[in-house]
């Protein structure tokens, strides 16, 4: 039997699919603390971490006509959430456009597993939070990347991984 809420999302997914924006926004609403903690692990920036959440729901809303029942609606807002922070960053059109310095934009967590994820370089820090964070396999991030083998995927998860433990140890 399916709760009250799935039945609920399920009913702004629809109205969603026929145009009412007001209930994409409360869709939205739903997942954007989601949205926003993937996009500023990736990009460790709080200002491109908010645009790109931006540019992510505006994505989700070109794209809902296309939403299929048979996904759970954050599993398709995530991917499109990753497609489109990956394609933001090959473009670097919003890093441009907001002229942003990301050091001096660095976000700050009292969880010490965010600081590290923050300090890692672009490459390592995507594949690390896609793998670990987000529950994509060595293969899809390859497919994602488009320009790493999967086991170059595996291997950067490794040298983070250690990279990690190291660090904990001090």
């Amino acid at each position: 039997m399916e709760d009250a809420n799935t039945n609920y999302i399920k009913y702004l997914i629809e109205l969603s699919q026929k145009g009412r924006k007001n209930s994409f926004i409360e869709l939205c609403n739903f997942n954007l603390l989601n949205v926003y903690a993937l996009s500023l692990r990736i990009v460790a920036s709080k200002a491109l971490a908010k645009e790109m959440t931006k540019v992510i729901f505006s994505a989700a809303w070109e794209n809902i006509v296309h939403f299929r029942e048979e996904i759970p609606f954050p599993d398709w807002l995530k991917a499109i959430s990753v497609y489109t922070i990956l394609e933001e960053i090959r473009s670097k059109k919003i890093f441009s456009e907001l002229n942003v310095d990301v050091a001096e934009d660095r976000p700050e967590s009292k969880y010490l597993l965010d600081q590290m994820i923050f300090n890692l370089p672009e490459k390592e820090r995507i594949i690390f939070v896609l793998h670990e964070l987000e529950g994509y396999s060595p293969q899809e991030i390859s497919d994602f990347l488009g320009d790493m083998s999967k086991t170059s995927v595996v291997e950067v998860l490794k040298s983070v991984r250690s990279t990690f433990i190291e660090e904990l140890n001090r």
